[in-house]
């Protein structure tokens, strides 16, 4: 299963209704760095903000057990915004949950009887 995926405005609403609003949401207009994007994710998810910008930190942090959720859904509006002058960056942070963060979640131990699933979506508002 591809858990990321690039949705319209019309689809994130139906996704959002779908898992009752409890999504973790991204406004990609305002992430125009790196160090942006890293102060909102340790925002929003309440990291510990010492060795904040290593991307090392991050993926660390992104698989420890922060998330209130299941599934873990995370939606990045404005995509076409988000990093808009690094794309670099901008393909680490999609690689980083494609190959660390997501794999991670999908092969964890079932507890309780739940398995968690992540999912991103990409929201493109054109």
């Amino acid at each position: 299963m591809h858990n990321i995926k690039t949705v319209s405005c019309e689809e994130i609403n139906n996704i959002k209704e779908k898992y009752n609003n409890l999504v973790y949401e991204i406004e990609g207009k305002n992430i125009k760095t790196i160090n942006d994007y890293f102060d909102e994710i340790y925002d929003m998810l309440g990291f510990p903000q010492y060795n904040k910008y290593s991307y090392d930190a991050y993926i660390d942090w992104m698989r420890d057990d922060y998330f209130k959720y299941n599934p873990i859904v995370f939606i990045i509006t404005n995509y076409q915004l988000f990093l808009k002058d690094y794309p670099k960056e901008k393909q680490i942070i999609i690689d980083i949950f494609n190959e660390d963060i997501i794999p991670f979640w999908n092969n964890k131990k079932v507890t309780m009887g739940n398995k968690t699933e992540f999912f991103v979506y990409l929201v493109n508002d054109n």
